[in-house]
């Protein structure tokens, strides 16, 4: 019999996890037991607990659900990373509206994927970001690149201000990148061991624009542009 337990020297990640539905709450229980390096530290069902339970608890990452009940969607996720800018999130959802993907990767959640995915793709999203990496569905990274394209050529208005991911996004865009390199250039841009969320340290991107740390991390979406 093999043993499921880590090593001494093997770190354990700590995970607290969110959904309203105690059948996928028990369905994550289940496929993260075969990872001996990954420990579920607690669970909530709906956001108010969750917010309570990250003020009483340190996890590594979070995994939770959208919409739930008491706090949920970009409010949710608001809270989240104002009381805990560095601890990366990873949303899980039934929702693929661009708009709400969208307003969630410039609020800086780290990750976000379907509830659809294969276990191979949760396992390395939640490697992605345990890593400091970003991690979005196949085809959304594409879709958010295109949005802000389109952003681009409706000429913005005079004293419109653009968050710094929508602006490492632009530079890439008036430099003629495809959609393909965008994504592969924010995907390769890694982020500094020196660097923290909320710190004001820059450095260049791939594309050779300066951005802040708080705003880059190496990123992974599995075949996310065809």
């Amino acid at each position: 019999m093999i043993s499921t337990a880590p090593s001494p020297t093997q770190p354990t990640h700590k995970i607290w996890m969110a959904d309203d539905h105690q059948l996928i709450l028990d369905g994550y229980r289940l496929l993260l037991s075969f990872r001996p390096d990954l420990e579920i530290l607690g669970e909530s069902n709906d956001g108010l607990h969750l917010l309570d339970s990250l003020s009483k608890h340190k996890v590594d990452l979070i995994l939770s659900d959208l919409r739930m009940p008491g706090l949920d969607g970009l409010a949710l996720v608001s809270r989240i990373k104002a009381a805990h800018p560095t601890i990366p999130l990873l949303v899980v959802s039934m929702t693929d509206e661009l708009e709400m993907v969208y307003r969630l990767f410039l609020a800086e959640t780290e990750g976000y994927i379907l509830k659809n995915s294969g276990k191979a793709d949760l396992y390395l999203a939640i490697d992605t970001l345990l890593q400091g990496g970003i991690f979005y569905e196949k085809g959304l990274m594409e879709k958010i690149v295109k949005k802000q394209r389109s952003l681009l050529m409706q000429q913005p208005q005079e004293g419109v201000r653009l968050s710094p991911r929508e602006l490492d996004v632009l530079k890439l865009i008036m430099e003629e990148n495809t959609s393909r390199e965008i994504a592969d250039k924010l995907c390769r841009s890694p982020t500094p061991r020196s660097a923290r969320p909320g710190s004001s340290s820059a450095w260049t991107t791939t594309s050779g624009s300066s951005a802040t740390a708080s705003s880059r991390r190496r990123c992974s979406s599995p075949s996310s542009i065809p």
